[in-house]
């Protein structure tokens, strides 16, 4: 899902511009206000951490950004896509919350630093291939029909990932630590 949603932001600036007539303003306000919607959605993750769970935070947040991807890739003027851009910024606080806790929760401590690694490298090089392949695919077709392919993969990809996460028999992975927040490494 990262790497769609990486090679989608790549054609933002070409999609709102161009195919939705945007201006260089809208397209800077659509950003700032996009910013300050993910700073909202931390401080809303950060003030909540006792009532939202680690499940819910990845399976419903990523869904909702999903949602947000959606909004914008079948948006036809700046307030709609401006809802779209809400949406996801305030959403990828949450499921960004959810997977660095299940990350540091599932992972010994003394690996964490070389899986990151070994996944920041192979995550850096699927992102250079999702751009690629985004381009290439809005030269074939038109940047609205590739952003909505895009789109409707990462909706499809948060729904599956949503099933995984509130399977029963997924539940000892995302369990709660009765740990204070301090405490927890």
């Amino acid at each position: 899902m990262v790497i769609v949603s990486f090679a989608m932001d790549a054609q933002e600036v070409v999609f709102t511009q161009e195919t939705l007539g945007l201006s260089e303003a809208q397209y800077g306000l659509l950003i700032s206000l996009t910013g300050l919607s993910a700073v909202v959605g931390s401080l809303v993750v950060a003030s909540a951490t006792r009532f939202l769970s680690i499940r819910w935070l990845i399976g419903v947040g990523s869904v909702l950004v999903a949602v947000g991807y959606m909004i914008y890739a079948t948006s036809n003027s700046f307030w709609v896509t401006l809802v779209g851009f809400l949406i996801l910024g305030f959403f990828n606080a949450f499921s960004g919350a959810g997977f660095i806790t299940f990350y540091q929760n599932n992972l010994p401590e003394e690996m964490t630093g070389r899986i990151a690694s070994i996944y920041g490298m192979v995550q850096s090089i699927l992102q250079v291939i999702g751009v690629l392949l985004v381009g290439l695919l809005s030269d074939i077709a038109e940047l609205r029909i590739t952003l909505l392919f895009a789109a409707s993969s990462i909706l499809l990809l948060s729904m599956i990932q949503f099933y995984f996460v509130f399977r029963p028999s997924s539940e000892t992975y995302y369990s709660e630590s009765d740990q204070p927040i301090e405490n927890i490494s």
